[in-house]
């Protein structure tokens, strides 16, 4: 059996000696033994964890905006937090229901600062 490793190398901590690893085959894992500096470090990391497990976000949201999907066994709902002290505008599916308001949702919604929606996406 072989493996491919390669090392990922953001600014770091001074006190701390870079230590990312990403190994396959059978299966893909991450070795991460090091802390970032800065959130693009830890940015550029999650979304090649995330490539690597085809996980693909339901919509892209501004930044400071969360977008989380839950699903069940009928219903799935799609969840907007607005992290920022400003207005945001999130691009949402058109004729959903925003369970919150009780209104239809257009192409985008608007989140107030601090805002929260749930729609529900089925």
């Amino acid at each position: 059996m072989s493996f491919r490793s390669e090392v990922m190398v953001g600014e770091l901590l001074p006190v701390y000696q870079p230590s990312i690893v990403r190994s396959e085959p059978p299966g893909i894992a991450w070795y991460v033994g090091t802390i970032g500096k800065e959130a693009a470090f830890y940015d550029a990391l999650i979304a090649r964890v995330l490539a690597d497990a085809r996980v693909t976000a339901p919509l892209t949201p501004p930044p400071g905006v969360e977008a989380v999907v839950r699903s069940g066994q009928d219903r799935e709902l799609l969840f907007l937090i607005n992290h920022t002290a400003d207005g945001q505008t999130v691009p949402v599916p058109t004729g959903r229901k925003e369970l919150l308001s009780g209104t239809t949702t257009a192409a985008t919604l608007t989140l107030d600062r601090h805002g929260v929606a749930v729609v529900q996406t089925r």
